[in-house]
């Protein structure tokens, strides 16, 4: 006599999801208590249908206000391009605007000294390779113009930001450049043998509006995951 009836409209209440009510419950009990379930499933159920249509900005959802009930929508998903920038007054101009004139040597130079720095090669593309890695021990903002490349040849890392591990400053910005044809120096476990197109060494770094093709890390190591994933 201990078996109970279930009521299998029900959902989540009872044992595995389901109502259940003693065998003795009269039937106009559990009727009653099946309304109430029912009102209660419904009003989460408008809750829920409330709160959806809210975080979609109303009924319209933004569709404009002809639309009608029933017509809501997802907000068009957006990503904000972050600005470049400001490289207007430049500290260090590499180049006189020709491709000959953007050397390696020059890029040097003016990293060394920091600040923002302009790469002017010409009005067409073209590419630096470096013998060494570019070394920067400063805040600098380094701007490419969206024509420059510079290149490890396939022998060099490309850009070392020199910094404690545990020092935020100082901050490098690339930015409209191509990192091309970097390697990192040699195999090992160290990090310091990692980062064939940049080597952030501490400090900070920020890339914007650049391109990174055909750098290599050492086949085992730190980055040895990083690389066989790309």
């Amino acid at each position: 006599m201990g078996r109970k009836v279930t009521d299998l409209a029900h959902r989540g209440d009872g044992p595995a999801g389901r109502r259940s009510y003693p065998v003795h419950t009269p039937v106009s009990a559990r009727r009653a208590l099946s309304s109430r379930a029912e009102v209660r499933v419904t009003c989460m159920h408008r809750l829920w249908l409330l709160c959806a249509l809210a975080s979609c900005g109303g009924p319209s959802g933004g569709a404009g206000d002809d639309a009608g009930p029933g017509d809501a929508s997802l907000p068009a998903a957006r990503c904000d391009r972050p600005a470049l920038y400001d490289v207007s007054s430049p500290a260090a101009v590499v180049g006189n605007g020709t491709p000959a004139s953007c050397t390696a040597a020059a890029l040097q130079q003016a990293a060394t000294g920091g600040g923002t720095i302009v790469l002017r090669c010409g009005a067409a593309p073209m590419t630096i390779t470096v013998g060494s890695q570019i070394v920067f021990t400063k805040t600098a903002v380094l701007d490419g113009g969206g024509l420059v490349t510079l290149s490890g040849g396939g022998s060099s890392r490309i850009v070392l930001l020199d910094s404690g591990f545990d020092t935020p400053t100082p901050r490098l910005v690339v930015q409209r450049l191509t990192f091309r044809d970097g390697k990192s120096p040699a195999a090992g476990a160290d990090t310091a043998q990692g980062g064939a197109a940049i080597y952030r060494d501490g400090g900070s770094l920020t890339v914007l509006d650049s391109v990174f093709d055909g750098n290599h890390a050492p086949a085992t190591g730190q980055d040895s995951q990083a690389r066989r994933a790309s």
